[in-house]
Order: structure tokens, then sequence, then C-alpha cells
């Protein structure tokens, strides 16, 4: 999440002038901000955007990250972040000119992506999924925000748990790709 004030503090430089770089970042392309979701809600929600680069070997060059051991935090990060940038090229690709956003409390609660309205996606890097890894999807849908709820995980066996759908991330990229995962 990115905290303009606290970047203007640490670089001795405007609020305004952080957001112009970011802004800069954006419009040639060398990533992208994912806005938190905000309207009307049961939970209070951080308004924080998220920032993301177009590509993740500029971003682990950039880092200076040479090697991303499985299952730690960065892989999880790694992981997520292919995600985003597979269904923005879906969107981007069959001109679907739908918002992405992400959902988080400020208790820290989390759904790494919303599509639209109708879809919200937790993505995990288990290998098997458990109940506890749809609480916060339980969570957002107490808020009645979307009509789908997808945890996409490392998990091969997909499954649907009440209204909450587990799908193993390769079945989804074919699914997304087939135009079944987004209307």
């Amino acid at each position: 999440m990115i905290n303009f004030s606290n970047i203007a503090s640490d670089t001795n430089i405007s609020v305004n002038a952080v957001r112009e770089y970011y802004q800069v970042l954006e419009d040639t392309f060398i990533g992208f901000m994912l806005p938190a979701w905000r309207e009307k809600m049961i939970r209070k929600a951080v308004s924080r955007t998220k920032f993301y680069y177009f590509d993740l070997g500029v971003k682990h060059s950039l880092t200076k990250i040479k090697q991303i051991p499985a299952q730690s935090d960065l892989y999880g990060q790694a992981f997520e972040h292919f995600v985003l940038l597979e269904v923005r090229a879906y969107l981007s690709y069959w001109r679907k000119h739908i918002d992405m956003s992400y959902w988080c409390t400020k208790h820290g609660t989390e759904v790494d992506l919303i599509i639209g309205d109708e879809t919200a996606i937790e993505i995990k890097t288990t290998n098997k999924t458990a109940d506890k890894h749809f609480k916060n999807l339980r969570l957002l849908a107490e808020e009645n925000i979307c009509q789908r709820y997808i945890l996409i995980s490392h998990d091969r066996i997909n499954r649907k748990v009440d209204q909450f759908e587990a799908i193993y991330w390769e079945d989804f990229l074919q699914q997304l790709w087939q135009d079944k995962i987004i209307a």
C-alpha cells in the first residue's frame, strides 16, 4: 500500500510531487495503481492505493531480488502480483472496461482483488485450501458487495464451499481466458 505522506516525509518532497511521480509511472506504463474499494460498508475500509509494476521481472530487478523461496511471503506477493497482471491483461485484451480494486479494513482484513462490483478474488499460495483461507471472503460477503467469491490457490482440487469457489490457479487462468470468470 502506498502512503504518499510517508514517502513525501522520507524523501523531503511534497505529497503532490510524490503523487505526480506515481502518475508518471502509470502514464509511461511502468506500473499501475490498484485503488481500495470504497463504498458504504459495515466495516471501515482503508483508502490507500497499491502500486504494481507492469512486469514481475522488472520489479524483482529493481529490488535486487534474485530468488523467491517457495511458500515465503515474497513468493505470496509475487503470486498475487502475477494473478493481478493476468486479470489486467485479460481485461485489456478483451477491451472490458471494468474497474479493478482491492478491499481492506482498518484492522488489516484484505481481499486481494475486486473486479467491478461482481467478482472478489482472494489469492493464496497454499497447496491445500482449508476453511481458514475463506475467512476474508466471508467477511467481504457480509458487505453484500459482490456476486461471486473465488479463492485461487495451488490446491489442485477445485471445489465450492457455500457461495465460495476454490479454483486451482492454472484452471482459473484457463477459465479466465475462456471468458468464464468475468461477465
